[in-house]
C-alpha cells in the first residue's frame, strides 16, 4: 500500500511538473517516466471512479451511512479525488492521447459532489442518528424511537429512507396502541388512557392512524375517565353528606347554633365549588347522570343562599328604619320604612319595635298637644269676639 501511494505521488509529481503545451516535446529519457506516470494516474482514476460509482449506488437506495463508511476506507475517497484533480489534468489528457500514452478517464465529479453533500447531511443528523441507533440497539419503546425518527425526517424531508422507516415504525406502533387500549380498560389506567388519546390525535403522524383505532382509544379513555370521575365524585358526595348532616344536627336557635350551621353550609358550598370545577375540567353537562347525587343538595344550598340574601335585605331595611328614627324624618317616611320591614314577614328585632313604638308614641303626644293647643286658641278667639261685640 505504501509503495502504491509513493508510486502515485511520484506519478502526480512527474505529470504536474510539465506544462504539456502544443509545442512540448519530452526528451528520450523523460518519455518512459511519463509513460509510467500515465499508467499509475489512469489506474488511480479508474479506482476512484469505481468507488464513487458504488457510493452513488448506495446513496440512490438510501444507504447513506454505508456509502460514507465505504468512502472513508483508506485511502479516503474524496481526498484521493482531490489529489487526482490536478491543474494540468486536461492538458495531460490531451498530450497523452496525442502521443500514445495512457490517458485517464474523466473523474466522476457529479458522484463526488453527491457524496460530499451526503457527508454534510450526515453531519447535520449525526447526533439524532447516533441516538436512534442507540435506542434501536437497546430495543427502546417505539414512542422513543419514533420521536427521534421524526426529528430525522424533519431535518431531511427528502430522505426516502427515513420516511420509509417512519412509516414502518408508525404502523407497528398502531398495533401496540390497539392492544394497550384493551389493557387500559381492564386496569382502569387513566394516565395511560390519557397518554394514548393524546398520541392518536397528535399531528406528528406521517401515516395517519386508522379511524377505528382512534375510536377505540377515545372510547377507552372516556370509559376510564368516567369511572375515575365516579370515584372522585363519590368522595365529594361523602363530604357533601357530612356537611348537610352536620347542619341538620345542630341544636338550638341561638347565635352559637347559627354560627355552627353557617360553618357547615360553608363546607357544602366548598364541595359544590369542587364539583363545578370537575364539571368545567371534564366538560360535564348539567344533565350528566354523574351529577344526580348532588342535585337535591345543590337546590338546598341555593335555598339557603336565597334565605341569606333575603336576610341581608331585611337587615338593611331594619337599619334604614333606625336611621329614619334617629334622623327625625317626617313621620310618613318613618312609617314607610316600617312597612318595608314588615313586608319581609320576618320577626322584627325587639329593639327596632321599641324604637318605632317610642317614636310613634312621641308623635301621638305631639299630635295631641297640637290639637289641644288648637282648641285652646279657638276658645280664646271666640272669647275675644264675644268681648268685642258686647255693648
Amino acid at each position: 500500500m505504501a509503495d502504491n501511494i509513493a508510486q502515485l505521488r511520484n506519478a502526480l509529481a512527474t505529470i504536474s511538473g510539465s506544462t504539456f503545451g502544443p509545442d512540448y516535446l519530452p526528451t528520450d529519457d523523460m518519455l518512459p517516466r511519463l509513460k509510467q506516470a500515465g499508467y499509475a494516474y489512469a489506474e488511480a482514476t479508474r479506482e476512484v471512479n469505481e468507488r464513487l460509482f458504488k457510493c452513488e449506488q448506495l446513496l440512490g437506495v438510501g444507504q447513506r451511512s454505508e456509502a460514507i463508511r465505504q468512502a472513508v476506507i483508506d485511502p479516503d475517497l474524496l481526498k484521493r479525488f482531490a489529489e487526482l484533480d490536478i491543474p494540468v489534468r486536461a492538458a495531460w489528457t490531451e498530450f497523452a492521447g496525442r502521443n500514445g500514452l495512457p490517458a485517464p478517464a474523466a473523474l466522476n465529479r457529479t458522484a463526488a459532489t453527491t457524496l460530499n453533500q451526503a457527508f454534510a447531511a450526515e453531519e447535520r443528523v449525526k447526533d439524532n442518528l447516533q441516538q436512534f441507533r442507540t435506542l434501536s440497539l437497546s430495543r427502546a419503546p417505539l414512542p422513543q424511537r419514533l420521536t427521534v425518527l421524526r426529528l430525522l425526517v424533519q431535518t431531511e424531508p427528502a430522505n426516502v429512507a427515513w420516511i420509509d422507516d417512519l412509516n414502518r415504525f408508525e404502523v407497528a406502533r398502531f398495533d401496540e396502541i390497539r392492544s394497550m387500549a384493551a389493557r387500559v380498560r381492564q386496569n382502569d389506567d387513566l394516565a395511560l388512557a390519557t397518554e394514548l388519546a393524546k398520541e392518536v390525535q397528535a399531528p406528528a403522524w406521517v401515516t395517519k392512524p386508522p379511524l377505528d383505532l382512534i375510536d377505540v382509544v377515545l372510547r377507552a379513555h372516556q370509559d376510564v375517565l368516567r369511572r375515575d370521575l365516579q370515584r372522585g365524585l363519590r368522595v365529594l358526595e361523602g363530604r357533601m353528606t357530612d356537611a348537610v348532616r352536620g347542619w341538620d344536627d345542630v341544636p338550638g336557635d341561638d347565635e352559637e347554633a347559627d354560627n355552627a350551621r353557617a360553618a357547615f353550609l360553608a363546607d357544602a358550598k366548598a364541595v359544590r365549588k369542587d364539583v363545578r370545577n370537575v364539571m368545567d375540567q371534564f366538560e360535564l353537562a348539567d344533565a350528566d347522570p354523574l351529577l344526580d347525587p348532588f342535585r337535591d343538595v345543590f337546590q338546598w344550598i341555593k335555598t339557603q343562599e336565597d334565605d341569606e340574601a333575603h336576610g341581608r335585605k331585611f337587615q338593611k331595611a331594619v337599619r334604614a328604619l333606625f336611621q329614619a328614627i334617629r334622623d327625625n324624618h317626617d313621620w310618613w317616611y318613618v312609617a314607610q320604612c316600617y312597612r318595608q320591614v314588615c313586608a319581609f314577614n320576618r320577626p322584627i328585632p325587639q329593639e327596632a319595635l321599641d324604637a318605632y313604638n317610642t317614636a310613634k308614641r312621641k308623635r301621638g303626644i305631639f299630635k295631641q298637644a297640637i290639637i289641644i293647643g288648637a282648641v285652646a286658641l279657638a276658645i280664646v278667639a271666640v272669647a275675644v269676639v264675644f268681648i268685642v261685640r258686647k255693648p
